[in-house]
């Protein structure tokens, strides 16, 4: 997907379960990514060009039940210029894993504990990452969490 430049076209596939755009010069998602109802796996890791996401899109993918993996915000991974997770993240109540390791996120949202089926969340190599939100441990599911790379303290 790296050099596709009609990104826009693969939001038109209704039928569309996996979307996996890593690497590719995507600057923004296009509004009609609420339109695709079976999407259960988005991939957006070393979008470079990818602008911050917001909460408007956690709002138009609720029913994403595995990943979701982006680059900087969000499930982003290797972005740099991420320095927040979206506030409502906490709405996507069938999220199971969570990566947005190489992001410069300083701080989780506390929605984040209302992520109830998460089993898996990666927060490798977020340098600027000091603490996980008050009752993170109250997630029965949670399986792994990775802090390595990140200030937070055992």
């Amino acid at each position: 997907m790296g050099d596709c430049k009609n990104i826009e076209s693969l939001f038109t596939n209704r039928n569309l379960r996996v979307l996996y755009l890593s690497g590719s010069t995507i600057q923004s998602l296009p509004a009609s990514i609420s339109k695709l109802r079976l999407l259960r796996y988005l991939n957006l890791s070393r979008c470079q060009k990818l602008d911050a996401l917001h909460d408007g899109l956690i709002n138009s993918l609720p029913w994403i039940d595995e990943k979701l993996k982006a680059p900087g915000c969000f499930v982003y991974r290797n972005k740099k210029s991420c320095l927040k997770l979206p506030e409502n993240i906490g709405a996507l109540k069938q999220l199971r894993s969570l990566d947005i390791s190489h992001t410069e996120v300083s701080k989780l949202p506390t929605s984040i504990i209302d992520l109830h089926k998460l089993a898996k969340l990666r927060l490798h190599s977020c340098p600027n990452l000091k603490a996980l939100p008050r009752g993170i441990e109250g997630l029965g599911c949670l399986l792994k969490i990775d802090t390595s790379g990140t200030q937070i303290k055992d």
